[in-house]
C-alpha cells in the first residue's frame, strides 16, 4: 500500500498561513512552494524535513524511502496503465523526432562537404 501524499496547500491553509509566510518559515522561494502546491514540483525528503522542523509534524510516512514503487505488472488502476501507455507513445515520438533531426543534420553536413569540394574544384582545379 502506498503512503498518502501530503496536500501542502491544504496544510498551509489549515494553519491560515499565506504563501509568503509559509515560504519564509520553510526557507524556500515563493515560486517553489507555489509549484509544489500545483504539483509541478515533487515533495522532496529535504522539504519534508524542513516541514518537520518548522511545524513539528511527523513526516516519516511521506518520505521517499517509505514509498512503495508499484511495478507495472501490479497496476490495477486503468488510469495508471493508460498513463504509462501515453508516456511510452510520447517517448517513441520524441525518439523518432530526435532521429529525424540527426538524419537532417547528417544530410546537411554531407551537402556542406559536397559544396566545399565543388568550390575547391572551381577555384583550384588541380587540388582535387
Amino acid at each position: 500500500m502506498q503512503a498518502p501524499l501530503i496536500d501542502i496547500r491544504k496544510f498551509r491553509k489549515e494553519r491560515k498561513l499565506t504563501q509568503v509566510v509559509f515560504d519564509k518559515q520553510l526557507g524556500y522561494t515563493h515560486a517553489y512552494i507555489s509549484n509544489i502546491e500545483k504539483g509541478k514540483e515533487p515533495i522532496t525528503d529535504n522539504f519534508l524535513d524542513k516541514l518537520h522542523e518548522a511545524f513539528g509534524i511527523d513526516v516519516e510516512p511521506y518520505k521517499s524511502y517509505n514509498q512503495k514503487v508499484t511495478p507495472e505488472s501490479e497496476l490495477n488502476d486503468i488510469s495508471d496503465k493508460e498513463y504509462l501507455a501515453k508516456l511510452r507513445l510520447e517517448l517513441e515520438d520524441m525518439t523518432r523526432k530526435y532521429i529525424e533531426q540527426i538524419e537532417k543534420h547528417n544530410r546537411c553536413m554531407e551537402e556542406k562537404e559536397a559544396l566545399y569540394r565543388r568550390l575547391v574544384a572551381q577555384t583550384d582545379p588541380g587540388r582535387q
